[in-house]
């Protein structure tokens, strides 16, 4: 890699990240994502959400943040040592010497007087995020191939194993936020709203109105499928106007027939266009693209960094910038389970075109770097077991079955797939 490229985002690691310790991360005091609608979360998107006590968030709001178990994390990293709820960055970490995981990214999005400033606090005590996900509802209108009945209803007609624990009316969590609020804000950088799909919730809507009155200078952000109804979509652009700092998130991995097999019910035009108008009609600080990566979508995903390109072209280089995320959960999804000659020919292909585009000034650094990480993760010499492809293979009949799909008539998978036992 370029020394153009890797030296600032080295040089922070050293600098910031190592002298407090090898496995510092700021995200785990400063980000946190909340799931209210089952009272559970988590301090980045990679580790799995883990249960908020309700009596103690009752006790205090804060709570909702500072659970026992970040608690422990911020211990064990001031010490030195890996939490393993982490073990996404230790294996992106893991893959090749001075590989930079997400943890590089996520404590460089924070003011380097905060960073600096945690290794003097007691980890046990209470604070606010700097960069907040929240998400009111698990209403969803997608159904991806990668999701489950955790984060959207439409899953329910394919897994009845998830309970609802609270709707949304009688959902304490929720009015345990509202009461935070006040005090929370006066720290926060970023609000973001998740779901399920937040454009469907009507308390995204409610916290959208607070918005358009207050006009905070914070940002507000919202991560979006952007597949809903004109009229939700018309709904977003006229809110979105009136907020100041207002982000969209949308989330795409792949292109075409590709992308509405893996994201079941999205219309790819339908989707491309309203990202189109979005970015065109709103007044939006920035638009994000969510790369998550995983078996099938390695297939056409230069395809949509493409189109990506297309967009930054016609609208600037912060409409959109992209985040790739490797997906690890479940594992037999993970781009890992394909077979060795089909990973490293995409190694190769997504090598040639980070080659072409790492010093275009249309492309960020972070999203330069995702993209590194993502082909050095490729390099890795791994062999899936029998049991993960056994897993992969009947994951997917029963895919295509519930909801007449053909996965052999959409990715170029042929005899490897047919003969998986």
């Amino acid at each position: 890699m370029s020394d153009k490229i890797i030296n600032p985002l080295q040089k922070y690691k050293q600098k910031e990240m190592d002298t407090v310790s090898s496995s510092f991360c700021a995200a785990k005091w400063l980000y946190s994502i909340i799931w209210l609608y089952n009272g559970t979360t988590s301090s980045c998107h990679h580790p799995s959400p883990h249960s908020i006590s309700l009596f103690d968030s009752l006790k205090d709001p804060s709570n909702l943040n500072n659970t026992e178990i970040k608690k422990k994390c911020r211990e064990q990293m001031l010490q030195g040592e890996r939490p393993p709820e982490c073990s996404y960055c230790w294996d992106v970490e893991d893959s090749e010497d001075n590989a930079l995981s997400d943890r590089v990214i996520k404590t460089l999005s924070f003011d380097i007087d905060s960073v600096r400033s945690l290794k003097y606090l007691n980890p046990r005590d209470n604070i606010n995020p700097h960069i907040l996900e929240i998400a009111f509802s698990r209403k969803c209108n997608l159904a991806c191939a990668y999701c489950c009945s955790l984060f959207s209803t439409s899953w329910d007609k394919y897994d009845k194993t998830y309970n609802v624990s609270y709707e949304s009316q009688s959902n304490p969590y929720v009015k345990i936020f509202w009461r935070w609020f006040p005090k929370m804000i006066k720290d926060i950088k970023l609000l973001r709203v998740t779901g399920g799909e937040p454009l469907l919730s009507k308390d995204f809507w409610n916290l959208v109105d607070w918005f358009v009155i207050y006009k905070p200078n914070f940002n507000f952000s919202v991560n979006s499928n952007l597949c809903v109804s004109e009229s939700l979509i018309n709904r977003l652009i006229v809110n979105g106007k009136k907020i100041p700092n207002f982000e969209v998130f949308a989330s795409c991995e792949a292109v075409g027939e590709q992308a509405e097999y893996l994201r079941d019910g999205m219309d790819f035009n339908k989707f491309w266009y309203n990202c189109d108008k979005v970015i065109q009609e709103t007044k939006l600080k920035h638009f994000y693209f969510m790369v998550t990566v995983n078996a099938l979508s390695i297939f056409s995903l230069i395809e949509f960094m493409n189109k990506v390109e297309e967009m930054k072209l016609s609208y600037g280089k912060n409409f959109p910038n992209f985040f790739i995320n490797i997906l690890h959960h479940p594992s037999y999804l993970s781009v890992n389970i394909l077979p060795k000659e089909v990973r490293f020919k995409e190694r190769e292909r997504l090598l040639a075109w980070y080659s072409e585009k790492k010093t275009s000034p249309l492309y960020r650094i972070y999203e330069i770097e995702s993209l590194k990480s993502l082909i050095d993760y490729l390099s890795k010499e791994t062999d899936s077991s029998q049991v993960m492809l056994s897993k992969f293979k009947a994951y997917f009949e029963n895919y295509d079955k519930q909801r007449n799909k053909e996965l052999l008539k959409v990715f170029p998978l042929g005899d490897w797939y047919k003969n998986i036992k």
